[in-house]
């Protein structure tokens, strides 16, 4: 029988449950959970020195391993800047575990002032898949293992607990009885059933694929996170059906993919990928994000058919235009399909020949960036893990790196959040020690967590970093003095060069010259 405070009651049960990094902005609140910490040799405690950079470095931590990280912020402002980093986590169906401490149970609901309190729990209810309060010590590990079930269930995406201060200060007894009672093995976390969904909407949806001439695929967002995308590449290349993905699902597939056309972005940037696009007379939405509902709608009337697959039921309400709507796992609908011999090889070709002529005009418009995007994707392998942030970065990541035979991409989107590339890859760094880690980005997105490498180098990370892009102004003039002021090397780069691997120990930058 042992004595524990809920601080170290929290920490044993995220342990337990597979948890292995815990993301943090120090605050006094929460010390019986540091003291915790470092005491158990199998969770570390990484410090960084943004909030809102917190809950973006455990989403890189989860996009690239599949094991949720936990998010912890110290009460009131500490956690409201924590919000735009979990909503990314949010639109990117990561399961991240956000953790904050509150003021006392007694002096909460209604909200008493203190500590800087305010209603945690109703700030992050519109950006959580589920969100508690533990009242109470005896149920700190029956709402740590709802907590990991939820975020790992069906699609994935965070989760945010607030645990009273007096709830992680209090000390009570676990008997061993107890802790098996309540807190399950990890394993029986996460749900592993696929939902096969309506036969009637099935069958529908299956008959509107097989009479279509020429249909293309549009792979959301989620659909790019660990554990599903080599399933859905099996489905999507079985029916040689052309397929395109999200910018937040880039690591869905690859160019060693027979079905895979390329990035939604490259051809909606481009007039004749939008004609090509306009031509479908089937779209088969697979998880539906707001990059598909905005290609949709620029393509104004579209006259043939829609079938939307979702596992998510809400997606299902109007998010579209109408059309055949189901409920169901995308694999399991997939694995429904049967269409005998029935494949589109002219159309195929058709679609994909519309990616390369907007990938050339992108090559002709600059050549120089080109070449480096090139080269840099000629490069990688599947032990490369490639981040990508920045307005030109993305542009022509998503032109030239989608078409290389890598599964560790990740575009970040920057519609929601500025600059999260950075901590993103270094999350992403400590999820693949096998991997080589590469950030792509532009001087803008890096100078907004630039911070963060003081953690990167803390944590004696060695990847790389590759800024292109000028930049105006005293802080981007600064820019080498301050990179090596935080410990990383620094070097030049020109666009037909290949960057090295880097220092072993420490970040490296290659800052690609402008002239």
């Amino acid at each position: 029988m042992a004595r524990l405070t809920g601080g170290e009651l929290l920490v044993k049960a995220l342990a337990d449950q597979g948890a292995r990094y815990v993301f943090s902005i120090i605050g006094g609140q929460m010390c019986s959970v540091y003291d915790a910490v470092s005491e158990r040799p199998d969770l570390e405690l990484v410090t960084l020195r943004n909030e809102t950079a917190v809950p973006i470095m455990a989403s890189g931590y989860a996009a690239a391993s599949g094991v949720p990280a936990v998010s912890m912020c110290t009460v009131g402002a500490g956690v409201v800047y924590e919000v735009a980093g979990l909503m990314d986590a949010w639109f990117n169906y990561l399961p991240v575990i956000s953790v904050a401490p509150q003021v006392q149970s007694w002096k909460m609901k209604p909200h008493q002032e203190n500590l800087q309190g305010c209603n945690q729990d109703e700030i992050f209810a519109p950006i959580t898949k589920w969100h508690a309060i533990v009242y109470h010590w005896d149920r700190v590990p029956q709402m740590i293992n709802r907590a990991l079930r939820e975020a790992l269930a069906d699609a994935p995406g965070p989760v945010h607990l607030d645990v009273p201060v007096d709830v992680l200060f209090k000390t009570g007894k676990l008997t061993q009885e107890k802790a098996a009672k309540i807190t399950p093995p990890a394993r029986n976390t996460r749900s592993r059933g696929g939902v096969p969904g309506e036969k009637e909407k099935v069958e529908a949806g299956s008959r509107s694929i097989a009479a279509a001439q020429r249909p293309v695929a549009l792979i959301g967002q989620g659909m790019g996170r660990p554990g599903r995308h080599e399933k859905l590449r099996d489905r999507l290349n079985r029916l040689g059906l052309p397929a395109l993905a999200s910018i937040t699902s880039s690591a869905a597939m690859s160019g060693a993919d027979p079905a895979y056309c390329g990035l939604i972005a490259t051809y909606a940037g481009d007039e004749d990928g939008m004609a090509i696009l306009a031509e479908a007379d089937l779209l088969l939405v697979i998880g539906v994000d707001p990059e598909i509902m905005d290609l949709i709608e620029s393509m104004g009337a579209f006259s043939g058919d829609i079938v939307q697959v979702e596992l998510d039921p809400s997606a299902l309400n109007g998010l579209i235009p109408a059309g055949v709507r189901v409920n169901a796992d995308p694999i399991s609908f997939l694995d429904e399909i049967d269409l005998q011999e029935a494949s589109w090889p002219d159309w195929m070709n058709k679609v994909k020949g519309a990616g390369k002529s907007a990938r050339e005009k992108i090559t002709a418009a600059d050549p120089k960036h080109a070449r480096l995007f090139e080269g840099l994707a000629d490069s990688f392998t599947n032990k490369d893990r490639i981040v990508v942030d920045g307005v030109e970065p993305r542009a022509m990541a998503g032109a030239f790196f989608s078409a290389s035979a890598n599964k560790g991409l990740h575009i970040m989107n920057g519609k929601y959040l500025s600059g999260p590339g950075l901590p993103f890859a270094i999350g992403a760094r400590l999820a693949s020690p096998g991997y080589r880690t590469t950030l792509v980005t532009d001087r803008d997105a890096l100078l907004r967590h630039l911070q963060e490498l003081q953690t990167a180098v803390g944590l004696g990370l060695n990847m790389r970093v590759i800024v292109v892009g000028p930049g105006e102004g005293a802080a981007h003039d600064r820019l080498e003095a301050v990179l090596r002021g935080l410990g990383c090397s620094v070097n030049s780069l020109t666009p037909g060069e290949a960057p090295g691997d880097g220092e072993k120990s420490r970040p490296s930058f290659w800052l690609v010259k402008q002239s």
